[in-house]
């Protein structure tokens, strides 16, 4: 469960930006089926919905949670690469000396946890973890990227404590943790690990849902029946196995999904050698043929490279969702509307926002242009607004932060006329005059 998540001086996010999944309960519209309790004193809302301009920081938000999902689950090489990459504001001559940094707050088996690092400079500069069972305990604190900063003050890291001089400057405490099987840092990871976050949606298809279905052999049905309310012409589709040399992938992306020389392969494949053996997966549609009076008298089968854009993206979701749905996990996606009908999408937040269809209180957080949900049955701490001002900045918002926004409003129409922000000015745009101000 996610209670809520932070980023101060990450990408176009400069001041500290808190997106937090807890309800206020003051407000009881929808609490028992768009939020669950959780056995401790907070309710937690079961989806949210992140609205704004082009451009104003949606995306960012999404790719933040990214970037820490995937420092914390990499490879120590690879973590060592990420927290040498860039994640500071930009635009701000501080921001280049000012750590960035990053906090995510969950519950798991009843404990409220919270982890925490900041990054500058290629270094880990803080780290810290800490639990809540009855009351808040720290678990570890590191205040530098030198080892000796870290202080541990409970039991649980007990058995780590003699590899505590074995940390790198640019490798985080909580991954050394978990390579040497410390109980709690490997339940942190793998929490990180088991919420999916889709910030570039290109190379996850369809990867993601034939792990779900290894996973869950029995879910096909859930999946046709799911792709089926976009297509129901569909009949039956398989996912296959490949495998194939790097070359031989590489050859196939260059030529039969006729990808341009500018754009790089995902990193597994742009790092490994041509000779190196990878597992791929392929999907196949099948349709049912019919003569000229309407009767069946075959099928086709189609490649996932040939089928339309919205099954494409529709797919590249669905392992994610209905694996969430399933276990009661967390899902957060950008640009959920990006090649989907608004119906469809509606649906998609319908099944969060249920006790049928989503019994273990699955959480989903996305980014979208629908305007459509503002009016649905939805609560207003679920809607949030990003919007960016002159200086480049990202600021976060929710609804709920408006007075006098009542249950029989018409949000949509208000969030259109601008009275929320977080919208593009399409006026200000006129060509040819020099007093043009710019749109989108």
């Amino acid at each position: 469960m996610l209670v809520g998540f932070s980023v101060s001086n990450v990408f176009s996010f400069y001041k500290e930006t808190n997106m937090s999944m807890v309800a206020n309960t003051s407000d009881t519209s929808f609490i028992g089926i768009n939020a669950f309790p959780t056995g401790r004193k907070e309710t937690l809302l079961k989806s949210a919905l992140v609205y704004g301009a082009n451009a104003s920081g949606k995306s960012n938000l999404i790719k933040a949670f990214a970037y820490m999902r995937d420092v914390v689950t990499a490879d120590l090489s690879a973590q060592q690469r990420l927290i040498k990459g860039k994640t500071c504001f930009a635009l701000n001559s501080e921001a280049h000396s000012s750590p960035s940094e990053f906090s995510a707050m969950f519950i798991v088996d009843g404990v409220e946890y919270e982890y925490s690092f900041g990054v500058l400079d290629g270094k880990v500069v803080s780290e810290a973890l800490s639990k809540n069972r009855n009351r808040r305990t720290a678990v570890f604190n590191r205040t530098s990227a030198d080892y000796k900063s870290i202080i541990l003050t409970g039991r649980d890291f007990s058995n780590v404590e003699k590899f505590i001089e074995n940390v790198r400057e640019d490798t985080l405490f909580l991954s050394v943790a978990a390579m040497v099987n410390n109980p709690l840092a490997i339940m942190i990871t793998d929490w990180f690990s088991n919420t999916y976050v889709s910030s570039n949606e290109e190379f996850d298809c369809p990867d993601s849902t034939a792990e779900f279905l290894s996973q869950c052999p029995n879910c096909k049905e859930k999946m046709h029946a799911l792709l089926r309310t976009f297509d129901e012409t569909l009949i039956e589709f398989d996912i296959v196995t490949e495998r194939k040399t790097a070359k031989q992938f590489k050859e196939m992306l260059r030529t039969e999904m006729e990808l341009p020389e500018a754009v790089e392969f995902p990193p597994s494949l742009r790092e490994a050698r041509d000779d190196d053996i990878m597992q791929g997966v392929k999907y196949e549609a099948y349709r049912s043929v019919h003569d000229s009076e309407g009767a069946t008298v075959g099928r086709n089968k189609n490649d996932f490279l040939f089928e339309s854009n919205g099954t494409q993206k529709l797919l590249c979701i669905a392992g994610p969702i209905l694996s969430a749905l399933e276990t009661g996990g967390v899902v957060l996606l950008d640009e959920i509307d990006s090649r989907l009908h608004p119906l469809m999408v509606g649906r998609i937040v319908s099944m969060f926002n249920s006790i049928a269809d989503n019994p273990k209180n699955a959480q989903l957080i996305c980014a979208t242009h629908n305007t459509l949900l503002l009016d649905d049955d939805i609560r207003r701490d679920q809607f949030y607004f990003a919007q960016k001002d002159a200086r480049g900045e990202s600021t976060l918002y929710s609804l709920s932060d408006f007075n006098g926004v009542r249950k029989s409003s018409k949000i949509q129409k208000q969030y259109l006329l601008g009275a929320f922000g977080a919208v593009p000015k399409p006026a200000d745009f006129s060509p040819g005059k020099p007093e043009a101000k710019g749109g989108y």
